[in-house]
């Protein structure tokens, strides 16, 4: 077998699926709880199936406080907390206020009463960019803390969630986060050579990837190998407040990471401005695209904000009669944005409910 190298698999299966510790000085808010189900569908009688999965529950907060000093263009520091536990990138920053309000940032690093938050992480540039963390304005800004689901979280260290394992990734279920940056791809699977855990498929004996990070907005492509569906029960809290999501030019596979569906008219992703949502036009080929996949089809559906008579979504393949506005992102699933326009856009995302 001829293994492809791993740089390429994000475009390869991108045009195969469009044809806690807790602290002292924490101060902690109770979101509202549950679960929702993942639902990976079965190859059935196929070789394979795809599934695009978003994880719309969070872990909960871990801290709650306000900013008493910026020590730094990347730092924040909250007198008489103490934050050594928050570190090794597992964690993220929640901001709750303006001018930061919606925004998620890894913290890198912790010392004492000061974190420090990534500015190379794939969603956002700290130091330019509409999406920007503005920290020099951040004194009193209220944010909390969470962490960061992984492999090993969600599908169980143990692979609880039944996918299919092997020694090497060609006999397995892979799991695949895409990086909008790099317009690559990462791909994992369950092994079961020696210690069996989650590696990566491109170091299946040695590599180590229990701990890999799922950022809040990464959606998974999963890819099943074995004929019978998977269904995950993810626990957790609901995220309240809007969520600002990074849209980069290329391809992005971004998670609904509200516990309900929405439609496109209500999603927040047209704003009437490309600068701060999807660009619109007469046809498809001029405007970014949505596409939404349907696991139990196996085939997506395109669809682009036009401006042909009246200004609606409408999809790809009918730009001119046809009505999407209701057209909804499910729950448990993520979507395929191609951005165009060469200026990344924050999506917000709304709070969903919105009487939460």
């Amino acid at each position: 077998m001829i293994i492809k190298p791993i740089k390429y698999l994000a475009v390869t299966i991108l045009c195969t699926i469009l044809s806690s510790p807790i602290n002292a000085q924490t101060s902690v808010t109770t979101d509202p709880v549950g679960f929702i189900t993942l639902n990976v569908k079965g190859a059935g009688t196929n070789q394979f199936a795809f599934s695009l999965v978003g994880l719309g529950m969070f872990n909960p907060v871990d801290f709650q406080g306000a900013v008493t000093a910026v020590p730094a263009f990347n730092q924040l520091t909250v007198s008489g907390a103490t934050f050594d536990n928050f570190t090794g990138g597992q964690y993220f920053v929640e901001f709750l206020t303006d001018p930061n309000s919606s925004l998620l940032v890894t913290i890198t690093s912790a010392s004492g009463d000061t974190l420090t938050l990534s500015n190379t992480q794939a969603e956002l540039d700290l130091t330019s960019g509409n999406n920007a963390i503005n920290l020099a304005d951040a004194t009193a800004d209220t944010f909390r803390i969470r962490k960061h689901h992984t492999l090993a979280s969600v599908f169980g260290a143990n692979n609880t969630a039944g996918f299919t394992g092997a020694t090497s990734a060609g006999g397995a279920d892979e799991i695949i986060l895409y990086d909008p940056v790099t317009q690559t791809s990462n791909c994992y699977f369950y092994s079961t050579f020696g210690t069996a855990q989650w590696r990566p498929c491109d170091d299946a004996f040695f590599g180590v990837a229990n701990d890999t990070i799922i950022f809040p907005e990464s959606g998974l492509i999963v890819k099943r190998k074995a004929s019978t569906d998977v269904n995950i029960k993810l626990l957790g809290a609901v995220k309240t407040k809007d969520t600002n999501l990074a849209v980069l030019t290329g391809f992005n596979v971004l998670a609904n990471i509200y516990p309900t569906k929405v439609s496109l008219l209500n999603s927040g992703l047209f704003t009437g401005d490309s600068a701060t949502g999807v660009a619109s036009a007469t046809s498809a080929g001029a405007a970014d695209e949505v596409i939404i996949y349907d696991s139990a089809t196996q085939t997506s559906k395109c669809f682009f904000y036009s401006t042909f008579g009246t200004a609606q979504w409408r999809p790809c393949d009918d730009p001119f009669f046809g009505e999407a506005n209701n057209e909804e992102i499910p729950i448990g699933a993520s979507i395929i944005i191609k951005r165009k326009n060469s200026q990344k856009f924050a999506w917000i995302a709304p709070q969903r409910p919105a009487n939460l």
